[in-house]
């Protein structure tokens, strides 16, 4: 077991984690939390997890997803958006990320460098263009150009409003296995010239610090922060399994690779 020095530090961060999320309730109740706000991702597991649950699914992303993402995020000064099409292994319990699919935004009176919504004609023709790639949608993603890669109150939103469509009925307790994906691109606070990635889903707040708690007013679309929904509000961070392609390796050795990996379900 670990020394009663590095409990007492994992209980403080624990207890920070929890008094975060105090915060965010409170501020969803009051409605002092504006749409831009940002909410820190708190942890699934380390010495500040949140509650010490597992991750509730693997993430595994294919790199040229994760490049694309990128290489679309720095085409544009303003906030970008598409859909992320991939596989669902339920037996594995493994969101598999294929291929990111780019969508058109609703226009906008202003620069969009702070807000982004998707169209929703060109939403549909995507999830048609996926479903003929024969592929799931299984998140979305979007980029947030002039800032960190935190998501804001209205991601929170839009990511229950997603994870409340792919709830499976069957196990209503379960987080939704949809991915949201955050792409920094230019905020200055970025350790180098590369983007910064934040994958991300929404979970239920602990029992414990909504025991008490009901939220008579505040936005709209997250009111269900209430235990009795079992809604999502808080955001979680995703830990993403990125394959990378190793420098040198010829094709026929990426071939083996390919060849010795687990496929993703059909």
């Amino acid at each position: 077991s670990p020394p009663d020095s590095a409990r007492r530090l994992r209980g403080g961060a624990r207890r920070e984690a929890q008094m975060r999320v105090k915060g965010l309730l409170d501020g969803l109740a009051d409605d002092t939390l504006g749409p831009h706000d940002l909410v820190r991702c708190e942890a699934y597991d380390g010495a500040d997890a949140l509650t010490g649950d597992p991750q509730p699914f693997a993430l595994k992303c294919h790199p040229d997803a994760a490049f694309l993402c990128d290489l679309h995020a720095h085409l544009c000064e303003a906030e970008i958006i598409g859909l992320l099409g991939g596989r669902w292994d339920a037996a594995r319990k493994v969101v598999h990320v294929q291929a990111p699919f780019p969508c058109a935004a609703v226009a906008r009176d202003d620069d969009g460098a702070t807000d982004v919504e998707m169209d929703p004609v060109s939403e549909f023709e995507v999830r048609e263009v996926i479903r003929a790639q024969d592929l799931d949608v299984v998140g979305w993603y979007h980029s947030h150009p002039r800032f960190e890669a935190t998501p804001s109150i209205t991601d929170i939103e839009n990511q229950g409003n997603y994870q409340q469509l792919f709830k499976d009925v069957a196990r209503p307790d379960a987080t939704p296995p949809f991915v949201g994906l955050i792409v920094g691109t230019y905020d200055p606070q970025n350790a180098d010239a590369r983007a910064a990635f934040q994958y991300f889903c929404v979970a239920p707040p602990p029992a414990d610090l909504i025991e008490d708690l009901t939220l008579p007013h505040g936005r709209a679309a997250l009111r269900s922060a209430h235990r009795d929904t079992g809604a999502g509000v808080v955001p979680m961070s995703l830990t993403a399994i990125v394959r990378t392609y190793r420098p040198g390796a010829d094709d026929a050795a990426r071939a083996r690779k390919r060849e010795a990996a687990d496929p993703p379900p059909p």
